[in-house]
């Protein structure tokens, strides 16, 4: 977070709030460019991820923030309650947009 500016952190922070308050099984229902996500392949990441997420992981989820444009990539174990962020994609450079 020290590369984003105050207007992208507290976009992000309330974009968390809301996550939070509305639960994964919401979340899920939701469109990409509102509350949901969509998946990422971590071959089309252009940064390194960190050691806990392994060789057997194919994606990461992005989910958006600033007024539903820029991602942040977060990655989920499967039926776990815990998100864990790995990049805040601030200037759009995490990984192709096409």
């Amino acid at each position: 977070m020290d590369k984003c500016d105050n207007r992208h952190k507290k976009e992000f922070i309330t974009r968390l709030t809301k996550l939070t308050e509305l639960g994964f099984e919401e979340i899920n229902k939701s469109g990409r460019h509102q509350y949901g996500s969509e998946k990422i392949a971590k071959n089309s990441l252009n940064f390194k991820l960190p050691h806990f997420i392994t060789d057997d992981v194919d994606f990461l989820y992005a989910y958006r923030y600033n007024g539903k444009k820029n991602p942040f990539l977060a990655y989920r174990r499967p039926n776990s309650a815990i998100l864990h962020i790995i990049a805040i994609d601030y200037n759009f450079s995490a990984y192709n947009h096409g």
